[in-house]
């Protein structure tokens, strides 16, 4: 009498093969994650750098609005207030950017709220009438958006281990 072995591909997986396989997918690299984690440290330089400016105006940093000059005389209308909420922010970015790193679930859900608080921008800025920019932005936004709930939580969800035989 011989043993038939059954295959693991197919419909006759057991369930210890359905587990195992859960696990061996545990440890690859998430899509996207290290490139989402540069964005956020990104953002903490540009709202340092855009800080500084606005706290220390007439330095050669200044340069950088040529970018966004319309977006500077509005801020600069605003002043040194506008200067310490993007200082803010800038502290903000860099413990999601550190949190994002180490895999921290609160790190997840801030870089959520960052990306709805600028969807949220971007459609006001459709109905202040700046549609091209609005829709670009929001266009944006929004896929950010389905990436952090759709690809990301993969990454920091609980850690799984391999079933005892």
């Amino acid at each position: 009498m011989g043993l038939r072995r059954r295959s693991r591909s197919g419909p006759q997986r057991t369930e210890h093969a359905i587990a195992e396989s859960r696990v061996s997918t545990y440890g690859q690299p998430v899509r996207g994650f290290l490139a989402f984690g540069i964005f956020l440290l990104f953002g903490s330089a540009m709202a340092l750098l855009a800080a500084a400016t606005l706290l220390f105006p007439g330095t050669i940093l200044d340069r950088a609005w040529v970018l966004n000059p319309r977006g500077h005389q509005q801020l600069a209308l605003i002043g040194r207030p506008a200067g310490v909420f993007f200082l803010l922010l800038c502290a903000l970015l860099l413990s999601g950017g550190i949190g994002w790193f180490r895999k921290r679930r609160w790190a997840w859900w801030l870089a959520i709220f960052v990306i709805a608080l600028q969807l949220a921008g971007n459609i006001g800025s459709m109905a202040a009438g700046q549609v091209a920019r609005g829709v670009f932005g929001a266009t944006i936004a929004a896929i950010l958006l389905i990436y952090l709930l759709r690809v990301a939580p993969q990454a920091f969800a609980p850690r799984q281990t391999a079933p005892q035989s």
